[in-house]
């Protein structure tokens, strides 16, 4: 998880540092935020159905709990 967490984060801040701005005329969005949620694969019980299912609940708790967040999953569950 820590791994994802250190991408995560140069990811959610790469995008935060950059403004948003159409091709075509140049027309300037501002800046746009991302909240990202992390998983980890766990060998022996996981699916691809439940690791996502696990990323997309912490990133909907990074969403509720302020947004422009990298959150991983419930590690105790």
């Amino acid at each position: 998880v820590r791994g994802g967490m250190i991408v995560g984060e140069a990811i959610r801040r790469t995008i935060a540092n950059r403004e948003l701005k159409r091709r075509d005329t140049g027309e300037n969005y501002g800046q746009v935020t991302v909240s990202i949620g992390v998983g980890c694969f766990r060998k022996a019980t996981d699916s691809a159905e439940s690791l996502i299912a696990r990323a997309d609940e912490a990133l909907y708790r990074a969403k509720k709990s302020g947004r422009n967040k990298v959150v991983q999953e419930n590690l105790a569950e």
